[in-house]
Parts: C-alpha cells; structure tokens; sequence
C-alpha cells in the first residue's frame, strides 16, 4: 500500500536527520528564536499522536475526495516558505528529557499509525475531519499530512545543525 510505504519513509528518513545530533546540541536554541532540535521533535511526536487520534475519532461522512488536494498535502505539509502557528496541543513544552526519548516517542506514535492503517476497516477517504490548521481533511489526506509534516521539521533541524557546527 502506498500510503504505508510513505509512512514507512517520512519516519525513516525524520529520524535519520537526528543521526549524529548530542543530547547538548539538541538543546541548542537557534539565534533569533525558534525551536531547538529536542523542541522540533517533540512537536512532531505530539502532532503525530494528535492526528492519529482525530483520524480515529473523526465519523463517517458523504463529502467527495478531492484527489487534487492529495498532492498540494504532499507538498504544502513540507513547505518551509509559509508560516504557520502550531495548535496550542503541539507546541513544545519540555515533555522530554532527553532527544533519545523524544525520537523513541515519535517512533511509538508512527507505529500506533502505521498499525491503525493497516488494521483498520474503515474507509479512510469517507472519515471526514477539521484540521486545526489544514482545514477540512479526509482521513487519508491527514495521513498524508502526517507524512509531509515530519520533512517541514527536518529543514528546521538541517539549520539548527548547521548553526551548531558554526
């Protein structure tokens, strides 16, 4: 299944950009403000948890699928250039001591995901939701949301780590 196989691939490749990152340096706040490395993380375990659950949650509804919106997810989700304000549930607040346990909960979470979609009965493109910041979604579309989020943090953490290696 594609949507699996992307899962699959955001995880791996979110949790391939924390290679090599200290438990020091992940607490490092860029200058100028913005989120440290631990911080980033531990907004995308908890916007991950947060998604699947309102995927769960969300009822059954008669709305046509917008194919058309799949791709701009895809690609809005990961996009850096636009400014958006994290839901007051997502933001970081210290939940984790460490980056090593902040990884390990984002790796937890996207499991809980990948398990719910290939567990589940449910007709993903008919569960219908609002997204805090999205807007309405399908079940699918905020899965491939949940793809495209973690790449949008993984920018962030390129340049937190370059500023550190400065």
């Amino acid at each position: 299944m594609e949507l699996i196989a992307r899962l699959e691939q955001s995880r791996d490749t979110f949790l391939r950009a924390l290679e090599g990152v200290t438990e020091e340096q992940a607490r490092i706040k860029p200058p100028g403000g913005g989120w440290s490395i631990l911080e980033c993380v531990e907004h995308v375990a908890l916007a991950e948890w947060g998604m699947l659950r309102m995927t769960q949650k969300a009822p059954a509804g008669d709305a046509p699928t917008d194919f058309e919106r799949d791709a701009r997810i895809l690609k809005n989700g990961a996009d850096r250039s636009r400014k958006t304000q994290s839901p007051d549930v997502a933001l970081p607040t210290g939940r984790y001591a460490t980056l090593a346990e902040a990884a390990a909960q984002f790796r937890q979470n996207r499991e809980n995901t990948l398990a719910y979609v290939r567990e589940t009965t449910d007709d993903l493109r008919k569960k219908q939701m609002q997204h805090p910041v999205a807007g309405p979604l399908d079940a699918y579309q905020c899965m491939l949301l949940m793809c495209a989020h973690p790449q949008r943090h993984i920018g962030q953490i390129a340049d937190c780590k370059l500023q550190i290696a400065d």
